[in-house]
């Protein structure tokens, strides 16, 4: 797919503004008397084609495609026709006859310069069109990595919540019962509390819960005979003593 490039709006704008200075000169030199103000913008006249030519050249290296070629090729022969209006121009008005000097207002030389808006226009418009468009593509290019990257994103955190489950379900298998539950318990065991309901399934016989539970079940049994033993004793019914330094 062949790269897109964005038609240089301001290097065109930059023609067209020393076109019309240009123009607008040549016709200043026409109605001026004065024949020192009339050197004075002959100076200004030739400064201003300068920049006209060289802001031309300098378009023809940033021209975006074949139809900007076109229209650029359009746009140098209007302004070449025009070049040859401003010297007729320029030399009737230095005869300095006003009769010949009207003829800068007849029909055929505002037609000349009328091609030169007219291509400059039209070649604007299609710099300003085409930029749009691409900058469109370029949203919409945009828009779509956006969303490629929140679904990449959401897929992402679907993988760690579904590892993090799964992880969740091995470790609560192993251990039985929540660990905070199995952590209650082992802190009411460690505090001589041994009447926490520790519940498991029926079928677990291998998990830390059922473990800690048969331990405590067992403690439970020994203690229960330690007390009737001590009681029995006590009451003199057996001559038994229990060892409780053992």
């Amino acid at each position: 797919m062949p790269q897109e490039v964005i038609p240089d709006i301001q290097s065109l704008e930059t023609v067209t503004e020393r076109f019309n200075t240009l123009n607008s000169l040549i016709w200043e030199h026409v109605t001026t008397q004065s024949d020192t103000q009339m050197s004075q913008i002959e100076g200004q006249i030739a400064s201003a084609h300068q920049k006209l030519t060289e802001s031309l050249t300098a378009y023809e290296s940033v021209m975006s495609s074949q139809t900007d070629m076109d229209l650029y090729q359009s746009d140098k022969e209007a302004l070449s026709q025009f070049d040859a209006l401003g010297s007729e121009v320029l030399t009737l008005s230095l005869s300095n006859e006003k009769k010949d000097r009207h003829v800068a207002n007849n029909c055929e030389n505002k037609a000349t310069i009328q091609q030169v808006i007219s291509a400059l226009q039209k070649h604007r418009e299609y710099n300003f069109t085409n930029a749009h468009g691409i900058a469109e593509n370029v949203f919409a290019i945009k828009a779509a990595a956006t969303t490629t990257s929140i679904i990449t994103m959401i897929r992402a955190a679907l993988i760690v919540v579904a590892v993090s489950l799964f992880i969740t379900r091995t470790l609560t298998k192993a251990l039985g019962i929540e660990p905070d539950l199995l952590n209650k318990a082992a802190m009411s065991f460690a505090n001589g509390d041994f009447n926490l309901s520790i519940k498991v399934a029926k079928e677990d016989k291998t998990s830390v819960a059922y473990s800690i539970k048969k331990l405590r079940d067992t403690l439970q049994g020994v203690i229960a005979s330690m007390n009737y033993v001590s009681e029995q004793h006590e009451a003199g019914l057996v001559d038994t003593s229990v060892d409780r330094t053992a």
